[in-house]
């Protein structure tokens, strides 16, 4: 009805939102391109910002990395902090801040970890800087999920605590069940997985309560290993299995490797008779993950499979796989992915 006219834009990249935040990324995604094709004729710079970043924040969960980090760089690059501090008044969020609280799941998914460390610092200082409490919950969140994503409990346990607090402080909606979720899975690695468990769980119906689609096969991933953790194998598969069916109705691809990686580490914990299958499973993650790029997922995996090899008396097989895998990584070798893969190598020797 607004025609062609800025307001036409924000029209658009409010949709966008609420698709992205409903789960369904590929309108979302129709939406974004729009979005940028609209601005690009015009070329104003805040609404390339705020283009460039729903693209971005879009392709990630459909597992196009390279380009979703080309997107989101676009607009942290096109982003003045002095000049323009009021966007999150015209989107509801700063969009460069959202590309900048991106970017640290998008280095590491890459293979990048300490950048990613470094831009995730980042990203919750010039969150907190800019005194916008949605900005700063969202912040929070994506940090504990990075975390989560570099098997850091205690660290994902404090962030998501301080997100928890601060959202309840200001009165922010949806991320406390975020962070909620990042709590209980740090508790089940902590050896609480009973209240870890039910943590996730609390969480997990808060976040669904608000329509709230997004992540969904991520959560269950927790859940899964959560449950896991409690020895509760056959809760944990299931899990596993709706979060595959959440994959194929929203395509949030992304998280592909990593579940199938689960999938086989779930299966051969419940019987050595599923090593066939579990290794169909860590040849099928390995696979995605190299279509997405997605180093930091291939590495995992290619450990988990050069370990069961390893038990299978496979030890040159092993040592072919993991070697170019790791030799791969440039930096990263104090987290806790790299540590193991190199453990492994050693008794492969």
């Amino acid at each position: 009805e607004v025609g062609d006219t800025p307001q036409k834009f924000e029209v658009l990249y409010g949709v966008w939102n609420f698709n992205m935040v409903s789960g369904d990324v590929h309108d979302a995604h129709d939406l974004a391109e729009e979005c940028l094709s609209l601005t690009q004729r015009d070329g104003e710079r805040t609404r390339l910002i705020a283009a460039h970043s729903a693209l971005g924040q879009t392709l990630v969960p459909l597992g196009r990395l390279e380009a979703a980090q080309d997107h989101l760089e676009r607009s942290i690059g096109l982003y003045d902090p002095e000049e323009d501090r009021s966007l999150c008044f015209v989107y509801g969020e700063d969009p460069a801040l959202a590309s900048l609280n991106w970017m640290p799941w998008v280095l590491w998914f890459r293979g990048f970890p300490e950048q990613a460390e470094a831009r995730s610092h980042e990203a919750l200082d010039q969150s907190q800087e800019l005194s916008h409490p949605l900005t700063t919950g969202f912040a929070y969140a994506l940090v504990a999920v990075f975390r989560y994503l570099r098997r850091e409990p205690m660290v994902a346990q404090e962030i998501a605590q301080a997100g928890i607090e601060f959202c309840s402080e200001h009165a922010v909606p949806v991320y406390p069940a975020f962070a909620t979720l990042v709590r209980g899975w740090a508790l089940a690695e902590l050896d609480r997985p009973e209240d870890g468990v039910a943590d996730m769980h609390h969480g997990f119906d808060e976040w669904r309560a608000t329509g709230t689609g997004l992540m969904l096969p991520i959560f269950y991933a927790m859940l899964a290993e959560g449950y896991a953790r409690w020895n509760k194998i056959e809760e944990g598969l299931r899990f596993l299995d709706d979060a595959f069916d959440r994959v194929r109705s929203n395509g949030e691809r992304v998280w592909e490797p990593e579940l199938h990686r689960l999938k086989g580490v779930l299966l051969l914990s419940q019987s050595d008779k599923s090593e066939i299958e579990a290794e169909a499973r860590f040849r099928k993650a390995i696979e995605v993950a190299r279509d997405q790029s997605a180093k930091s997922f291939e590495l995992r995996v290619a450990t988990s499979l050069a370990r069961l090899w390893r038990g299978q008396g496979k030890i040159n097989d092993a040592r072919d796989l993991l070697v170019p895998v790791y030799e791969w990584f440039t930096e990263g070798f104090d987290t806790p992915d790299l540590i193991e893969a190199k453990e492994l190598l050693n008794a492969l020797q």
